[in-house]
């Protein structure tokens, strides 16, 4: 699979504009990327209150919308932070959760320049 410089794969894309054609991708898109900020959220103040299980849900819940759209970097991320967050060890989460605030701004970039794509029929 060929990947984006931010970890985003074209081929979950590609996949999506096949089933759905653009307006499915721009539905997805708005969705995760309205979602992303939210769930970030969500996990820094579950870590912030201890509250591992809503670190948990929100860490799952961002895993499975990122590898939707074939953002792996995230995806694994997510995935990372929820494993940790589930058998309750906090530690590392917090630098965890720094690197996903960085992932997210490179996914978020790339996704808006594949909605412009898609847009704009290229």
């Amino acid at each position: 699979m060929a990947s984006g410089e931010d970890g985003t794969t074209d081929a979950a894309i590609q996949m999506l504009l096949r089933v759905g054609g653009p307006d499915l991708l721009l539905k997805m898109v708005d969705s995760f990327l309205k979602q992303v900020p939210q769930r970030i959220e969500a996990i820094r103040g579950g870590l912030a209150g201890g509250d591992l299980s809503a670190v948990h849900i929100a860490a799952h819940t961002l895993k499975s919308s990122a590898a939707q759209l074939g953002a792996e970097e995230m995806r694994g991320l997510c995935a990372e932070i929820e494993a940790r967050a589930h058998a309750k060890e906090g530690d590392g989460i917090a630098a965890l959760l720094g690197k996903l605030e960085a992932e997210a701004v490179g996914v978020r970039a790339r996704l808006e320049s594949e909605v412009e794509r898609a847009r704009s029929g290229a």
